[in-house]
């Protein structure tokens, strides 16, 4: 699963997982400024709500299209796996 590397050295790493936390129960379909919002709202790290604002301006019908496009978002290519 791709890692999100904070931007703050006493962070961790952020899983799509945990991501996705951040974003249950809410209700699709939805655009990238609902989700980056609705994040906001549960409380998320900045590092995820910036990570959901360089999503690209469209709608997303469910969970699962937010996270595939999560994992395409440039940070996080090259990072590895778990």
């Amino acid at each position: 699963m791709p890692q999100i590397q904070p931007s703050e050295p006493h962070g961790g790493l952020f899983s799509v997982t945990q991501v996705a936390t951040y974003l249950s129960g809410i209700h699709f379909p939805l655009s990238k400024q609902d989700l980056v919002q609705y994040a906001q709202e549960k409380g998320a790290p900045q590092e995820i709500v910036d990570l959901l604002d360089e999503l690209p301006e469209r709608t997303f019908d469910d969970l699962t299209e937010v996270m595939r496009a999560v994992a395409q978002v440039p940070q996080l290519r090259g990072k590895n796996a778990t």
